[in-house]
């Protein structure tokens, strides 16, 4: 017999990538890319687009994803830093079609916790199916599909900040492996 899944947002990680990076050309959990909010999951599509996949656990903390506001009036770009608008929250700038957003939005969650007329015009919905024991398939079925924000393809400099991000944390990981081989 084994032991029931935590349904975590690393479970749920893990579970796209498994059922789904073979149509992506990178897939990447809790990146930041260039101008825009941490990504659940950033993955850009083999056709060059970005999307985000926002993993929400609780109602709770689905209702408090329309409060996010970026922190840092300034940004590295290019070389520099430059000055960005902070008025607007993150469900603003989806709204608005914001072309340093995703071209695709989703909402993640455990099947049935969000009713789809509740997701917002501009995002998308996928739910994480149960088993009728109470277990988690890995299928992320999607309820309610993302409409195309905007064409905008990802730019050279986003794939060359996530090489670079992939680099660090797999040295990063590298090292703590090593430090716990020699415990």
């Amino acid at each position: 017999m084994t032991d029931k899944m935590t349904l975590t947002e690393r479970t749920i990680q893990r579970m796209f990538w498994h059922f789904h990076a073979g149509s992506c050309e990178f897939c990447c959990p809790n990146f930041t890319p260039l101008g825009w909010y941490e990504c659940d999951i950033f993955a850009i599509t083999k056709a060059g687009y970005f999307h985000e996949l926002e993993i929400k656990l609780t109602v709770a903390d689905f209702k408090a994803d329309a409060k996010k506001r970026d922190s840092s009036e300034y940004r590295w770009r290019n070389g520099h830093y430059v000055k960005c608008d902070i008025s607007k929250s993150k469900h603003e700038r989806l709204a608005s079609h914001d072309v340093e957003g995703p071209s695709r939005f989703y909402f993640v969650t455990p099947e049935g916790m969000i009713d789809p007329k509740d997701v917002p015009e501009w995002a998308g919905l996928r739910f994480l199916e149960q088993t009728t024991d109470g277990d988690w398939y890995g299928n992320l079925n999607t309820v309610k599909k993302a409409p195309l924000l905007h064409k905008q393809k990802v730019g050279q400099e986003v794939k060359d900040k996530l090489l670079q991000s992939f680099y660090y944390r797999f040295w990063n990981e590298r090292i703590k492996s090593n430090t716990e081989d020699t415990q």
